[in-house]
């Protein structure tokens, strides 16, 4: 009788997952037609004063942008199973916040970003908590902190000004370019790579766990790079002090001063080091570690 029962209900299965499928096949395979929640709303909230922008999104993209006028404005969608609350506080922040959802068709095939034009007059701190969903800043405003926190996303920071950045992420890639952090830029990613061209900082410290660091055109006081597994590639860097530490990965870069004007340090486990182990008399630090892999760094010609 077990027996029985267990034929019957594999050709249950068998003949449900036929016909979930062949309906998937008459809907050109359109995941949206499964989705009980597909009508989405535009909507758009306007602000006038605001302090602080704080957000905590679920799943959509965020963009955030210059506004062309003095008003802040939030452009987002909203469905009858995602809803955002959107206000100001009672220190006047604007608040931007995502109801959490179950709707994991809709969620995962929906393209609805959320829209946030800033004034140029916006200059306090930008404070951003996301699960899934990529974040695009370009605001060319001059701002106090930036605070990134995210599950699994792509990051793209363009063309600002602030006092510290912190981006803390589990997955995804981060892309920095042309901004000046007067204070600290902090970036620590469990997997991903990490991409910074053209930054201004007075302390730059990258964590990364699985993947590789590039940096092109960076000055600091002082910059720390650190991965476990993955490259680390430079170019055009200036800074006073630079500590570099890989378990398995290549270190590979070109400096804009002679070696004597270094004060190194180098260690390799297993790999080719083309830096002295030890050298001192120069005014600026180089400290490169690596367990396993090459280090390889080019230094201007006298």
């Amino acid at each position: 009788m077990r027996k029985l029962l267990v034929i019957i209900s594999s050709f249950l299965i068998i003949g449900g997952s036929f016909l979930f499928l062949a309906g998937f096949a008459m809907n050109n395979f359109d995941i949206m037609v499964l989705s009980t929640d597909t009508k989405i709303e535009r909507k758009v909230e306007i602000f006038k004063e605001v302090n602080n922008i704080k957000i905590d999104e679920d799943t959509n993209d965020i963009k955030i942008i210059k506004s062309l006028t003095d008003e802040y404005k939030v452009n987002y969608g909203e469905s009858k199973k995602n809803k955002y609350n959107i206000y100001i506080d009672d220190n006047n922040n604007l608040i931007i916040k995502r109801e959490k959802t179950l709707n994991f068709i809709n969620l995962i095939t929906q393209e609805n970003p959320l829209i946030i034009e800033v004034p140029e007059s916006f200059n306090k701190d930008l404070v951003i908590d996301t699960s899934t969903g990529n974040v695009e800043i370009n605001i060319d405003n001059k701002i106090n902190n930036f605070d990134l926190t995210f599950s699994t996303a792509d990051v793209r920071v363009h063309n600002i000004t602030c006092n510290d950045i912190v981006l803390n992420g589990s997955t995804g890639d981060a892309y920095i370019s042309y901004v000046k952090v007067l204070n600290n830029t902090e970036i620590k990613l469990s997997t991903g790579e990490v991409e910074i061209i053209n930054l201004e900082t007075t302390s730059l410290k990258v964590d990364v766990n699985t993947n590789d660091i590039d940096l092109e055109n960076i000055t600091a006081d002082t910059i720390n790079l650190e991965t476990s597994t993955g490259d680390i590639i430079f170019n055009n860097l200036e800074f006073k002090k630079m500590y570099i530490q890989t378990s398995t990965g290549d270190v590979e870069g070109s400096l804009n001063h002679t070696i004597n004007n270094y004060n190194i340090t180098s260690h390799c486990n297993t790999g080719e080091n083309n830096l002295p182990s030890k050298l001192d008399g120069g005014i600026y630090t180089l400290n490169v570690q690596v367990s396993t892999g090459d280090i390889e760094i080019i230094f201007a010609k006298n």
